[in-house]
């Protein structure tokens, strides 16, 4: 079996990333998979870069780091990086289908995988009874065992 150690939205916030690696690493995480938004927000872009880098993370395009190469063309590191990021990710480990996106599986629309998102918990995390209905029929046929998204901030 294999651990995987998952992460999303860190918005150039350093320390968070530095501590989940840190765990990763005590618990002997095999893979780790970051499901965008590395820019925004926080100052450390180019620490949490370097972090991600150090700790082998695939990552995958979000909106912020669109966002990012849109306003700092000139930020060399950084766009060196981020327009390097896949939109999505698919693998099979341990004989699981992974399919990873930032907002939700691309539906045709331009940048659709980066915007929108699976959004199923209310402000007090219940499920939100609809939401779940129309994702569960939406995602029915999608194509994979598990599916990595980030973007809504929720767990």
């Amino acid at each position: 079996m294999a651990l995987i150690g998952l992460i999303s939205d860190v918005h150039a916030s350093a320390q968070p990333v530095a501590e989940a690696m840190a765990i990763f690493e005590r618990e002997g995480v095999d893979r780790i998979l970051c499901a965008g938004d590395i820019a925004g927000y926080m100052d450390q872009l180019d620490e949490t870069i370097d972090l991600l880098i150090d700790n082998n993370c695939l990552t995958v395009m979000g909106n912020h780091d669109l966002q990012h190469l849109d306003k700092n063309p000139d930020d060399s590191r950084a766009v060196t990086f981020l327009s390097a990021l896949p939109a999505t990710f698919e693998e099979t480990i341990a004989g699981k289908r992974l399919y990873m996106v930032h907002a939700k599986p691309p539906d045709g629309h331009p940048n659709s995988h980066i915007h929108g998102g699976i959004k199923l918990l209310d402000k007090t995390g219940s499920i939100i009874p609809e939401r779940l209905a129309y994702w569960s029929h939406t995602l029915q046929d999608f194509d994979a065992d598990v599916l990595i998204i980030g973007h809504t901030h929720q767990v």
